[in-house]
């Protein structure tokens, strides 16, 4: 009984300890970071989902990736449009941080 106890007690630990971490490297990103993860990782299925966004935190945790370049990669127009299409509209996003489409 003793061992159970025990082996409960420290899987809850192990859990909570996670939660926490995951909840402290989140808290960690920046706001633009943040955007960032949402862009790229948005609409992909969970498990994929999960470690897109693993790997774009620590990526931009570590400095090794700018979430800044990830913004404006997003928000800039393709050059090819089919002739006579009117092209899209930029995303609200885009709107807001550079006034429209940027230019690549």
């Amino acid at each position: 009984m003793r061992r159970v106890l025990l082996a409960l007690g420290i899987a809850v630990c192990i859990g909570l300890l996670h939660g926490w971490l995951e909840h402290a490297t989140g808290a960690a990103l920046s706001d633009e970071a943040r955007s960032a993860i949402d862009l790229r990782c948005d609409g992909r299925d969970r498990r994929a989902d999960r470690e897109c966004r693993e790997l774009l935190e620590k990526l931009y945790l570590a400095g090794t990736l700018d979430p800044e370049r990830t913004l404006r990669a997003h928000c800039t127009r393709l050059k090819t449009i089919e002739l006579g299409a009117r092209p899209p509209t930029p995303p609200t996003l885009c709107v807001q941080r550079y006034g429209g489409w940027q230019n690549g």
